[in-house]
């Protein structure tokens, strides 16, 4: 019983990890277009109500109401949004593109 409830949480954790990626990642090809858009803002704000519903939407049906699932959702979110700032932050930048400074 307990090993299955490790293995779930991993899961979930994973699965944050996952959906931290396509938020933060989806973030930075946004701010990449965003000098070439004829309307920025709508890009913006479209990219921000995508991301969010696909993030809410996702740790609504993997976790439901147990607050240990949400929280492991969450933690690999976190986790993601550091590994993306780092792989953003790096000499050749994410995709082997240069980042903005």
């Amino acid at each position: 019983m307990m090993s299955s409830m490790v293995v779930m949480l991993v899961l979930q954790l994973m699965a944050g990890l996952l959906l931290g990626f396509v938020f933060f990642v989806g973030l930075w090809l946004t701010v990449q277009r965003m000098p070439g858009a004829k309307r920025p803002a709508l890009l913006f704000v479209s990219s921000v109500v995508v991301r969010m519903a696909v993030v809410l939407a996702g740790i609504w049906y993997l976790a439901g109401r147990d607050p240990l699932a949400i929280a492991a959702c969450l933690a690999g979110f976190a986790a993601a949004r550091l590994l993306v700032t780092r792989g953003v932050a790096a000499d050749d930048g994410m995709f082997g593109r240069r980042s903005v400074r």
